[in-house]
């Protein structure tokens, strides 16, 4: 066993044991967002080590930016004190107060009956806007629809958007019901399935399972060795999924093993994209993933932005690091993309620097979304977070951005409060001697 060999073995012992302790303090009903991401940290960079130790690293053969990274003894080692730092920054910043934290933990999660008539219409949405689709038919087939081009990839891209929006209703509904009845699970589970089925994709999946995870753990359904079961049975209910999409939608047979096999190590593990960040800096600044700091920042700020308006508009993240995985000498848009973190991506925004700003930003956000209160916002922050830990922004923009006007309002309207205090203080009422009041009451 080589060096890095047994670094990454004492990397996935030490990863594994904060995933252990954040489901021990999850089943324990503490209610810090920053836990669910202890467990998303490990599933993505922890486990993809125990496989490379017991099965071996995959070949790569079509990623070679992902080889070169991922068999070059120093990158391995970095990444290794990277991921082993991550989890310390998160618990250590990423927790509220233990004020608020006892505050949160007894708050009743209750809308008013309009709110929840919306979020039910925004649970059947997805369905509308596919009925009313230019060509409806390509959703009659699952993952058909990700061949789309032209006028319609863009209309795609808006019923992807809409999907998001209903599962973070559907989950939301759940999540303030009086009650988790079966007539309940039974008005939202159909058209959960169906934003499953239009979107195409396997992490959206993985977002229905982490929801409906995160409501029987809100509403106390789960104890402590039940909430460890639910984990468990959750990764294999996403994992059987993921073999069977390999199978129906890429065509994949058992004998394309190699091909399989490196497939499944690049949708479910990060490590190849944050070891190629982490390769990209040791290699210098020629040869960095994007063509200046802060590049796919500035994508996400101005996302918005028409390319006909910005032709030289930056692409997303998973462009140009998909174009490094590939050996590219120039990053475009091909159609796909590896999966990419915030966690690499960070590094190629912030260089060395990124090591200490990616985990802390997730922490960062983690503190802001418990400080709210709010159980529904609470349950966003783990969405989003983990997704963050998952893929790039622009996969799942619609929820990050509702998750910020949920933050933006609280916070708002508590400086709102704050400047009323300070600008129009409490006049306390002119208090008489004793002498002169008992003078009046004669």
């Amino acid at each position: 066993m080589t060096p890095a060999d047994l670094l990454s073995m004492l990397t996935a012992i030490w990863l594994l044991g904060w995933a252990i302790a954040g489901a021990v303090l999850l089943g324990q009903r503490q209610r810090h967002s920053v836990l669910f991401l202890l467990l998303t940290h490990f599933g993505l960079c922890g486990l993809p080590l125990i496989v490379d130790l017991v099965v071996g690293p995959p070949s790569y053969s079509f990623l070679p930016g992902f080889y070169t990274a991922s068999r070059d003894t120093t990158t391995r080692m970095l990444f290794c004190a990277y991921v082993a730092l991550t989890p310390v920054v998160l618990y250590l910043f990423g927790r509220a107060s233990a004020s608020r934290h006892d505050e949160v933990a007894v708050s009743a999660p209750r809308v008013n009956r309009r709110t929840r008539r919306m979020l039910g219409i925004a649970v059947a949405m997805p369905v509308g806007a596919a009925l009313l689709a230019p060509d409806s038919s390509i959703y009659l087939s699952y993952g058909a629809q990700l061949q789309v081009l032209g006028d319609l990839e863009q209309y795609h891209a808006f019923v992807n958007a809409l999907c998001l929006l209903s599962i973070v209703s559907g989950v939301s509904l759940l999540l303030t019901a009086e009650k988790l009845s079966f007539r309940t699970f039974a008005f939202i589970t159909p058209w959960l399935f169906a934003s499953c089925w239009l979107v195409g994709k396997r992490f959206i999946l993985a977002l229905v399972v982490l929801g409906v995870l995160y409501v029987m753990w809100s509403r106390s359904a789960l104890g402590a060795r039940r909430f460890g079961f639910a984990v468990i049975v959750s990764g294999l209910c996403i994992g059987v999924a993921s073999f069977v999409y390999q199978r129906t939608v890429r065509e994949m047979t058992p004998r394309e093993s190699d091909l399989y096999y490196t497939g499944v190590r690049v949708d479910f593990g990060r490590d190849p994209g944050i070891m190629q960040a982490i390769r990209a800096e040791l290699d210098g600044p020629e040869n960095r993933i994007l063509e200046f700091r802060g590049e796919s920042l500035l994508f996400n700020l101005a996302m918005f932005v028409p390319r006909t308006v910005w032709p030289d508009k930056p692409w997303p993240y998973a462009v140009y690091d998909t174009a490094r995985a590939l050996g590219l000498n120039r990053a475009s848009s091909i159609g796909w993309g590896v999966t990419t973190s915030w966690l690499g991506e960070s590094i190629a925004n912030f260089g060395w620097a990124g090591f200490l700003l990616g985990p802390l930003a997730l922490a960062l956000l983690c503190r802001i979304g418990d400080g709210t209160g709010d159980p529904v916002v609470r349950y966003m922050t783990v969405n989003v977070g983990s997704l963050l830990m998952a893929v790039q922004l622009a996969a799942f923009w619609p929820v990050a951005v509702i998750w910020f006007a949920f933050c933006l309002r609280h916070y708002s309207g508590i400086a709102a409060r704050h400047v009323h205090h300070v600008l129009v203080p409490r006049t306390s009422p002119v208090r008489l001697p004793i002498s002169i009041r008992a003078a009046n009451q004669r």
